[in-house]
Formats: structure tokens, C-alpha cells, sequence
């Protein structure tokens, strides 16, 4: 289950979701970072850490952080709630679900009666890009995009061809 997840959650709210879960012998650690569609309630950062490695899982955490939205940094909720006057955040949740080699399937309720769940597909950041490399100097670097148009490129000089 190491690796990264991405897609959409829904239930009590709706938005986007990042699952990192690392590998740490045996069992599984990370982050999941919930995104309300809502751009007026804060960004969820919840500490996730399973049992053992089990493809089906269940697990408490305590560890539920936001998005300080001046600084960017996660920080408590005492921290941030100043700028959300009037939003009720939990202070741990039940996550549950199961993964494959394909995706992630994960749900949550939360002690203030919010719930969600999301099936996400892998990512796919880990293998080789899928775009052609063009190994060049800099001067014919320069002569090559010199002939593109438009602002629609994005150009990163990097050994391997990774995403």
C-alpha cells in the first residue's frame, strides 16, 4: 500500500483528497489532506497510521491538523480556528477501508457526526513518463522553444524520466 492516492471524497461535505502512505515494516503511515469544495472551510490534514498491513484496515486517529491560511503551515485547530469563525472541527475519527494493487477504497466518521468515504486510484507519479525525453544542450534548448507558442508549456531539466 505504499504510495500515493489522489480523486474525490463525498459525504457530509464534498472535495478533493491526497492519501501519502508510506511503508514502515509493519504497517503503514501517513497523511490524508482533504480539500472542501467549499474554499470558506479549512483544508483537513489527518495523521494516518494503520494496525499492521492487513489489506483491510481500521483505525482511530487523533491527529487532525488544518491549513493556517496565512502562512500555509498545518497547524492544531486552537491554532487556525480564528479564521473560521463559526466551524465546528473534529478532534478524531474512525477511518476505515481496503486497498488493492489499483486503489485505495477509505471512509471516515468524525466524534462531530461528519462522515466520507472516496475510492482512489493509485498514482501513477512512480513510474516512467509517458512523454518522449528530448536530450539537448542548452543552445539547442533555446533554438527549440524559441519556435513554440503560447504560454501552454512547462519545461523541468531532470536526469530520469520520471512524471
Amino acid at each position: 500500500m505504499n504510495g500515493q492516492w489522489t480523486g474525490l471524497y463525498s459525504g457530509s461535505n464534498k472535495g478533493s483528497i491526497t492519501v501519502n502512505l508510506d511503508d514502515m515494516g509493519g504497517y503503514y503511515e501517513g497523511i490524508a489532506y482533504l480539500i472542501d469544495q467549499n474554499p470558506q472551510l479549512p483544508t483537513v490534514a489527518a495523521i494516518l497510521k494503520t494496525p499492521n498491513k492487513a489489506k483491510n484496515f481500521k483505525f482511530k486517529t487523533d491527529i487532525i491538523l488544518s491549513n493556517n491560511p496565512d502562512t500555509h503551515f498545518l497547524q492544531s485547530w486552537e491554532d487556525v480556528e480564528k479564521f473560521y469563525p463559526g466551524v465546528t472541527f473534529p478532534k478524531e475519527a474512525e477511518i476505515d477501508g481496503e486497498f488493492s494493487d489499483k486503489e485505495l477504497k477509505i471512509a471516515w466518521k468524525t466524534d462531530i457526526g461528519t462522515q466520507g468515504s472516496a475510492i482512489l486510484p493509485k498514482s501513477k507519479a512512480g513510474m516512467p513518463s509517458e512523454y518522449a525525453a528530448l536530450d539537448q544542450n542548452w543552445e539547442d534548448y533555446k533554438k527549440y522553444i524559441s519556435t513554440l507558442e503560447g504560454r501552454e508549456h512547462l519545461f523541468r531539466g531532470q536526469n530520469c524520466a520520471s512524471r
